[in-house]
């Protein structure tokens, strides 16, 4: 079983449980809303949310006007818990900005709200945590991606060209 996260053609966000016999779609929401409803109904399905459970991230990028920016790459990850399953494949994530200093800002005022560490920050190299992500086929171009910690992810066919 694993999630669909996608995003239609209005901006909206929407889950639906893959696999499941009684598939569900949330209703249409913020990221961080309809994937608690998704947890919420794997849990109701009776298997529990699991950490082997993917999260599969799809938008709808006719012309690339519905790329993926930084603020909805950190919810993706913080919904999820971190990135393990976690699935952006053949997104377009061109010119995401995940610079160390903006990420060490954004990681102090998460600090400061939650009272711990955000699961998309990197202790060890001091900027975005993104190990274990599957970024198969996805396009990175002229993006910064300075001090992101790629350790074990999936990076194959993902397109990194500067401009």
């Amino acid at each position: 079983m694993y999630i669909l996260l996608r995003r239609g053609r209005g901006g909206d966000w929407t889950t639906e449980l893959a696999a499941s016999p009684s598939a569900r779609k949330s209703t249409p929401g913020e990221i961080s809303d309809v994937v608690r409803q998704a947890y919420s109904a794997v849990a109701h399905v009776g298997r529990g949310v699991s950490r082997d459970l993917n999260l599969r991230v799809f938008t709808n990028t006719p012309g690339g006007e519905h790329s993926l920016n930084r603020s909805e790459l950190l919810a993706i990850v913080e919904s999820h818990r971190g990135c393990n399953n976690l699935i952006i494949a053949a997104c377009d994530l061109h010119n995401i900005d995940l610079n160390p200093e903006d990420i060490g800002q954004l990681r102090l005022a998460y600090l400061t709200e939650h009272g711990r560490e955000p699961p998309w920050y990197s202790p060890e190299t001091g900027g975005a945590n993104l190990s274990h992500i599957s970024l198969a086929g996805s396009g990175l171009n002229n993006s910064k991606l300075q001090r992101v910690n790629f350790e074990n992810a999936r990076l194959c066919g993902a397109l990194v060209l500067e401009g």
